[in-house]
């Protein structure tokens, strides 16, 4: 995927971010119905409050004011607890939409990795899993609550409003039609363009310092630290000013709706006076009309500022489930045919696999056998399609044409999760977590005894190392095995791949970053404990392919070279196998 994935806050997305709504619409009109009711008793509050002061100015009896006073405890205890009851139902729901939302990415994610994301920026993945779901919380939280709740207040102002003064009804009307809904339009479309400015700006941020973080010390080293770091301010500067434009828009919008607000009453306090002189409304009304627009415009003044966060919220989530609209890399079987137990033969016939954008194919009419049990070798210079050999073996990518078999199963016809569990690999960029050692091992078995994980440490030369560390299996591996030097990362995923029951292994470069002397021992007890699983190694140094059955050579993507078991070595010994990976 390049640096921007579909996105941008298309027409589409609000219904979609409604639909999220759906499993969870019990628990959605129970927030609104307890907003709503809470919206309602501050106006009954507020209104009745007025009424009460101007009936006790005319001094009646007691028990005059006796009905009045109960009517403004009751509403006085029911706001509170409506609204505290609403908030608990409302953040509940939010964050159980939240949660559904994050679910819904990593699902995405784990459908498109590794091949259907192409080249994107992990710092940009990670923005839009983190950032963009916790911008949505408002949406839930705000957006779509108030704009229910503030209707019903409206409708309900404006009904008492024409009991009392029939004019009146159609000012405040007006006023809080323009507060709830053209003031906010307003700051929507005002806030629109920094909303796409920040959100963009965001990602690359994210982006930028990712790869900063990974690369500090080598850019340090080579004094090219500068130029990023310049780069990064820019931005910043950039989604600040986006930001600073956004929040005068949106102050802007406020103040005009303070400015409405203000002006309504005033008519209503106009109108009010004009009816009481005209004898059309009581005297103990008076303050009615006044308080019950102050109050209704209360329950609708977040609206504007909800409003005006409403274009970042729908660029958020145009991020968000925009990954859903790239096509899967691997098509699932409509019956996937289940792989058959124990050891497996494989064999590639005719395969061709071409990348989204590629000129030329990656894999190009690749055909080879490998019995149950063997150990293939290939060799060949980065770019030569080793690597998107063991992805078509493993289904992380489409065959243009051809097939690859499991046994006498073609692999696309059957389930992609079956295949993986079948073929193990180990490459270069296996990932290993920030948790414990004994963590990052028992993702590969989670049955696995504390002797079986000592027994792969011990394979791959890494158990006395373990000892040493304070609290040895429970020591931490940091972020990406920050912790480890680069050879003891790469044996502690290969101890990983031994503890998977996997037919087939495939090795990638399994003695990177590994002496000669430590990679041949470590290569060597692998081998042995791998047994008689079939495996895959791909590799520069001709003494790992030398330890194959046999060694193949591929060049652009194309088998070039079959030598026999006698002569592997030596074509293993080529220049043109010793470019660097």
């Amino acid at each position: 995927m390049p640096e921007r994935v579909p996105g941008g806050a298309g027409g589409g997305v609000l219904p979609e971010l409604l639909a999220v709504l759906r499993p969870e619409r019990r628990r959605a009109a129970a927030a609104i119905g307890l907003g709503s009711a809470a919206s309602l008793a501050a106006v009954a509050l507020a209104t009745s409050s007025a009424w009460l002061i101007d009936r006790a100015a005319e001094r009646p009896g007691l028990t005059a004011l006796t009905a009045a006073m109960c009517l403004v405890q009751f509403l006085a205890f029911s706001k509170a607890g409506l609204r505290y009851f609403e908030r608990l139902q409302a953040h509940d729901l939010a964050f159980r939409l939240l949660g559904r939302l994050r679910v819904r990415f990593f699902a995405t994610l784990a459908r498109l990795t590794p091949a259907g994301l192409g080249s994107a920026r992990t710092g940009d993945v990670l923005s839009r899993s983190i950032d963009d779901v916790d911008r949505l919380q408002s949406f839930y939280l705000l957006v779509v609550p108030l704009s229910v709740t503030g209707a019903v207040t409206i409708v309900a102002a404006v009904c008492v409003a024409a009991l009392l003064v029939p004019l009146s009804a159609l000012a405040l009307a007006g006023g809080l039609l323009l507060n709830a809904f053209a003031l906010p339009l307003l700051a929507h479309r005002l806030a629109k363009k920094p909303a796409r400015r920040v959100a963009e700006a965001g990602g690359e941020i994210a982006g930028d310092v990712a790869d900063l973080l990974a690369a500090a010390p080598e850019l340090a080293a080579s004094g090219r630290l500068s130029p990023w770091l310049e780069r990064l301010a820019a931005r910043d500067a950039d989604m600040r000013a986006a930001q600073m434009q956004a929040a005068r828009r949106r102050g802007a919008c406020q103040a005009l709706s303070v400015l409405v607000a203000g002006g309504t009453v005033i008519v209503l306090l106009l109108l009010t006076m004009a009816s009481l002189r005209n004898g059309s409304l009581p005297r103990v009304d008076a303050a009615v009309l006044p308080v019950l627009a102050l109050a209704a415009f209360e329950s609708v003044a977040n609206l504007p500022e909800a409003f005006s966060m409403l274009p970042q919220e729908l660029e958020a989530g145009a991020r968000l489930l925009g990954l859903e609209r790239l096509p899967t890399p691997v098509r699932e079987p409509a019956h996937a045919v289940a792989l058959a137990e124990g050891g497996a033969a494989l064999a590639f016939e005719a395969a061709s696999v071409r990348y989204d954008g590629a000129e030329r194919p990656a894999l190009s009419g690749f055909s080879h056998r490998v019995g149950a049990g063997r150990r293939l070798g290939i060799a060949g210079a980065s770019g030569s399609g080793k690597s998107t050999v063991a992805s078509a073996l493993l289904r992380l990518v489409e065959l243009e044409s051809g097939r690859v078999r499991l046994g006498d199963t073609d692999v696309a016809t059957a389930a992609a999760a079956d295949v993986r569990r079948r073929v193990g690999t180990l490459s270069g960029v296996d990932h290993v977590f920030a948790g414990s050692i004994e963590a990052n091992l028992a993702m590969a078995r989670p049955t696995a005894t504390a002797a079986e994980l000592w027994a792969a440490l011990q394979t791959v030369g890494l158990a006395e190392m373990v000892e040493r560390l304070p609290g040895r299996l429970a020591a931490g591996a940091g972020e990406n095995g920050a912790l480890l030097s680069g050879g003891e990362r790469q044996r502690l995923c290969l101890a990983r791949l031994l503890l998977r029951e996997s037919a087939v292994v495939v090795l990638d470069e399994p003695t990177a970053h590994l002496d000669e002397a430590t990679g041949a021992r470590v290569l060597d007890d692998t081998l042995l404990a791998l047994g008689d699983r079939t495996i895959v190694l791909m590799s520069h140094r001709r003494d790992d392919l030398a330890r194959m059955d046999e060694t193949i050579t591929l060049e652009g993507g194309r088998l070039v070279d079959r030598p026999s078991p006698a002569t592997a070595t030596v074509a293993a010994s080529e220049p043109a196998l010793a470019v660097p990976s």
